[in-house]
């Protein structure tokens, strides 16, 4: 077995000889694993502990190559089972016993030797064991702010368990011993009452009772000098009865107080009326009481931080589960509030929290030293060997608490703050707690708890809106409970009138007192910002999006990506921000509407215009970017240069273009109806048809509708002509998949006669392929073929291969449902072999597509089949789902034809998941061949073959 030490130089032993354990900084790295033995430990963690706040550039790197050493050196332990460091979700996890390192064990003899029904025969060996663990200066060689912290924490258990194990041995008559390392302790501790009184006792009982008397008056002078105090009483009193020679054996087992008894605290605030939900978190707060932590964490004072936003119930959580839990505290508890985000006044220095913790514990004013190092010091020896929960509520920040740790592990310590205090995290190893919004259930319950079952249920529609205007938030659900309360005969419809006409602003929760103003509480956080991420806060109050990303911000703020991304942090850990992805950050809507009336009162509006002017220009020339990633033989379309400091995102695969498509859906719709409504009628029209290629894809028609109507209104307010043309057309296109077929046409119409003004070729060409599909969708198969003929003569003379291509496609279909299929297999195998150079995978699909259903109409099963799943390949990999859906629905007749029922079923429920999804009218159709009864049907007629909602991609074909 290997033993690991870290109580002196970090070291490991096995088979009687050291290992090695390389320079430092693979020391200190060994050291971070060990005091976490046996639980992960995040790399982030490691570089906190071992490099500290900043870390340099190739940090990382050197942690990988100093855990390989280690691995390494772990490798050499020969005998017993090995040790071994090894990843986990999470972070790094060093399997070793708890007992094989020599603090954790330190610690566990520690706990055993303290325990009341340990005798004083066993007490002593115990402690004998735990002293000779200790070879000099923990961490020694170590050096970093997380070591020295460590350090001093480990050294504070020293001298308790010295003076513990002194009177143990004085119990059983045993003084000899204890007399050398007490001599040596008091000149470490010369100020410390507790270890000169058992060396005073010790010198007594062997018959050094002038020695004794000696100690007394040296740290007599001391305390004098020193401190400007003189001895306490129980040292007092040692003092008289050496010199009265009838000094009694030691009785107390834990005589180390210096303070005069005083009764045990009880500080915590009254438990909040009507405390609802929050179960995850109450489990999590329960998780670190006394004795649900393993033997390993025991080392360390536990700590816990509970942050959120401002009003979101950090006190009320804290405070009610405190109370829950008070008598797992035998010691008491201690409640500070720390006034770190406090409307009425400063932040309390940690000096004068100290103070009142002392005062808290009894110590009267003679007994407290004049120096706050010296004070803390008093306040964690007063703490040690006691089991307290010491609440620290609304903390500033990590450097306000640290001074307020008390040493002992067996307490507990919990903080509250707006900050996430990662300070704590990282370097005192605290677990973190994030409370967020409650959800909707417990809002309601929350209301119900005030106001009463009856009158909720009486009014549900006015509660969930009460809920909503509030933004889940418990402080502002109470403010509006209170108002509730002071008015019984007012129905909670009035109340969501009056809070709806004051959406968008916070005058519905203002109030006298700021306790429960959110202007005043929400202001607190804003305060403790620095400049830049003020200004950040308060443009995020505009942004069109529910969220916001750091490119985003980058461009709404006109500052480099790595600095949006440091305010973007900032405002996150103060809690004006929630990080609710990875990258995407959110404000709660009362949140949204104070950044927006900060911005209003002190930005200028000609930033607050340029603000919105460059997240117009990133919405678009990103989206821009994106659908060209997805359709690469897309219409060009020319854009403006983008402002300074706009920084578009760029995409290196079509899955990335995809995939922020899907992440931004609703913030583009949102900048559209934005741009539209500032008069940014170019940037309205040219985002709405950037979008089409990624609305029509995905199924997304309401959106796409909506969002063309918007823009093409903007677009005649400024009689942009092309900008109108194009919109027809996209309407045109979204009526289409929603089944309105007449609108569909008569935008259609007008877009055709733009184009015709306009002498735009190629856009002519697109109409006409799409005026094509709209007959041949409605049966009129004959009619629809002059339009596509029109469209494959104007791409010819305007030189346009993609168009040209896509245009025989359409021939090609349109003549298998004439019911000319050799027709349309030559015209389908040109256009195959045209996209096939061209490199257009979605028109390529919709080539397959055609060929298969001219195959299954010549009896080609097989053929078809093949072709289907060609078709279904390509549609996968650009993103399609309806016109996917609607190839599954044929490869499941081809499949039934080729007297396959089994699979023809399995591609029919494929075509019914996408279309459920979608939430299309076509889902009838499928259930009706899912239940139908599996004969080998002929293919269906030319007229009801084509499913409702087909239409060309905007390239053209595409149907």
């Amino acid at each position: 077995m290997a033993d690991f030490r870290l109580l002196g130089p970090v070291e490991i032993w096995a088979n009687n000889r050291r290992l090695p354990t390389g320079q430092p900084r693979q020391r200190a790295v060994l050291a971070a694993l060990l005091v976490d033995a046996g639980r992960s430990v995040t790399p982030q963690t490691l570089l906190d502990r071992v490099w500290g706040d900043s870390p340099p550039r190739g940090a990382r790197q050197s942690l990988h190559a100093h855990v390989t050493r280690i691995r390494q050196a772990l490798h050499l332990v020969d005998v017993g089972e090995p040790p071994v460091l090894v990843w986990r979700p999470g972070g790094y996890v060093l399997e070793v016993a708890a007992d094989r390192v020599d603090v954790h064990r330190f610690r566990s003899l520690l706990a055993e030797a303290k325990e009341p029904e340990c005798p004083d025969a066993r007490r002593a060996p115990l402690l004998r064991e735990a002293l000779a663990l200790w070879r000099g200066e923990p961490l020694a060689g170590l050096s970093g702010s997380w070591a020295a912290r460590t350090r001093e924490s480990w050294r504070q258990h020293y001298p308790e368990a010295v003076v513990t194990w002194a009177y143990a041995e004085l119990r059983v008559a045993n003084p000899e011993p204890v007399i050398s390392r007490l001599t040596e302790l008091v000149g470490d501790y010369p100020l410390v009452e507790s270890v000169t009184a058992v060396l005073m006792r010790a010198l007594y009982a062997v018959g050094r009772g002038a020695e004794a008397l000696g100690q007394y008056a040296v740290i007599r002078r001391r305390l004098a000098e020193e401190l400007g105090v003189d001895p306490g009483p129980e040292l007092r009193t040692l003092h008289q009865a050496i010199l009265r020679d009838d000094l009694d054996a030691p009785h107390d087992r834990n005589p180390a107080s210096v303070a005069v008894r005083h009764p045990t605290p009880a500080q915590l605030p009254p438990d909040t009326p009507g405390f609802v939900g929050r179960a995850e978190h109450l489990a999590c707060l329960d998780a670190h009481l006394p004795g649900q932590q393993p033997t390993a964490a025991s080392t360390v004072v536990r700590i816990v931080t509970v942050s959120g936003t401002a009003g979101v119930g950090k006190t009320a959580l804290v405070v009610h589960w405190a109370h829950r839990v008070s008598t797992r505290f035998p010691d008491g508890n201690l409640y500070v509030n720390l006034r770190g985000f406090e409307p009425t006044g400063e932040a309390m220095a940690p000096a004068e929290a100290v103070r009142g913790l002392l005062d808290a514990l009894g110590v009267t004013a003679d007994r407290i030293p004049p120096q706050p190092e010296a004070q803390a010091a008093l306040y964690r020896t007063l703490l040690a060997g006691k089991r307290m929960l010491v609440l620290l509520d609304n903390a500033r920040n990590a450097e306000q608490v640290r001074p307020l740790l008390p040493g002992a592990a067996a307490c507990l310590v919990v903080v509250t703050s707006r900050d996430t205090l990662v300070g704590l995290v990282a370097a005192e190893g605290a677990t973190a707690v994030r409370l967020d919004l409650l959800a909707r259930g417990e809002a309601r319950s929350l209301l119900s708890s005030r106001l009463g079952w009856h009158r909720l249920s009486a009014e549900p529609e006015a509660t969930d809106e009460i809920v909503d205007l509030c933004a889940r938030l418990p402080l502002a659900l109470s403010v509006v409970a209170a108002h509730a309360v002071m008015r019984p005969d007012v129905a909670l419809s009035v109340l969501t009138d009056e809070l709806r006409e004051a959406r968008g602003g916070l005058d519905a929760f203002a109030g006298n007192d700021p306790i429960i103003n959110l202007r005043s509480i929400f202001s607190c956080s804003y305060q403790a910002l620095g400049s830049e991420g003020a200004r950040t806060f308060r443009l995020i109050g505009s942004h069109p999006g529910t969220d916001i990303t750091v490119p985003s911000a980058a461009s709404m703020s006109g500052v480099p990506v790595r600095q949006a991304r440091a305010l973007l942090t900032e405002l996150t850990n103060n809690h004006l921000l929630t990080e609710h992805t990875a990258g995407r950050y959110a404000a709660h809507d009362l949140l949204r509407a104070y950044a927006a009336e900060l911005a209003d009162s002190l930005d200028a509006q000609s930033d607050r215009d340029s603000a919105a002017q460059r997240v117009l220009d990133h919405y678009l020339h990103t989206a821009h970017a994106a659908a060209r990633m997805l359709e690469p033989h897309r219409e060009t379309l020319t854009l403006a240069t983008p402002h300074p400091g706009v920084t578009p995102t760029a995409f290196a695969t079509d899955a990335e273009a995809l995939a922020w498509f899907m992440a931004e859906r609703s913030a583009l719709v949102a900048t559209v109806h934005l741009a539209a409504a500032t008069r940014h009628a170019s940037h309205a029209w040219r985002l709405a048809w950037v979008l089409n290629t990624f609305f029509s894809r995905q199924g997304y028609w309401h959106d796409q509708a909506a969002i063309q109507h918007t823009a093409l209104s903007a677009a005649q307010r400024v009689a942009d002509k092309d900008g109108q043309a194009h919109l027809h057309r996209g309407l045109g296109r979204a009526y289409f998949r929603l089944g309105r077929h007449d609108e569909a046409d008569a935008h259609l119409r007008a877009a055709l006669n733009l184009c015709e003004e306009l002498g735009d070729p190629v856009a002519e060409a697109r109409v006409h392929d799409s005026l094509g599909f709209i007959l041949s969708q409605r049966g009129r198969h004959q009619e629809s073929l002059p339009h596509f003929q029109r469209a494959l003569g104007l791409y010819a003379r305007a030189g346009h291969p993609d168009g040209y291509a896509e245009s025989l496609n359409d021939l090609g279909w349109s003549h298998a449902l004439l019911g000319n299929h050799h027709q349309s297999l030559l015209y389908c195998h040109q256009a195959l072999v045209l996209m096939g150079r061209l490199g257009d995978y979605h028109g390529q699909a919709n080539v397959w597509d055609s060929l298969g259903y001219a195959h299954h109409r010549l009896g080609h099963h097989g053929k078809a089949i093949e072709c289907y799943r060609q078709a279904l390949q390509l549609f996968q990999h650009t993103g399609e789902r309806y016109l996917r859906a609607e190839t599954f629905v044929r490869l499941g007749d081809a499949l039934l034809a080729a007297e396959e029922p089994e699979q023809a079923n399995a591609a029919w429920a494929d075509a019914l998941r996408i279309l459920a999804d979608l939430g299309h009218s076509d889902i009838g159709l499928v259930r009706a061949r899912l239940r139908s009864v599996p004969e080998l049907p002929q293919p269906p007629t030319p007229a009801s073959r084509r499913l409702p909602g087909t239409w060309p991609d905007e390239g053209g074909a595409g149907r």
